[in-house]
């Protein structure tokens, strides 16, 4: 036997079909917008921080490898000495260094 399934694809692109949304009026809309752009206006604009020689910010979603310093979005869980403590961190690692530090660790 094969298991069934409850969600239906699309024959055309084999895809799930969206949900419906519902949109706001005009008037919710705009009252919306307002109140998020006041909420924004509110905090201080903070320096955005670059990684030195690079156009990429040190808080986005790409960062340096630590072992081999290539960009990567792929993180590691690792233990990390923390002065007398031992604390477990997600470390930036590409898939490559991680496959290395696995292959380590397991010795």
């Amino acid at each position: 036997g094969r298991a069934s399934c409850d969600v239906q694809l699309h024959h055309k692109c084999h895809t799930l079909p969206e949900p419906a949304l519902e949109r706001p009026g005009k008037e919710e809309a705009s009252s919306k917008g307002s109140q998020q752009l006041s909420a924004a206006a509110d905090l201080p604009m903070q320096p955005t921080e670059y990684y030195p020689s690079t156009s990429m910010p040190m808080s986005g979603w790409m960062q340096p490898c630590r072992s081999c310093r290539q960009w990567t979005s792929h993180d590691m869980e690792l233990p990390v000495c923390k002065g007398a403590y031992t604390v477990v961190e997600e470390v930036p690692l590409c898939r490559r260094c991680q496959v290395k530090v696995r292959r380590a660790l397991e010795k």
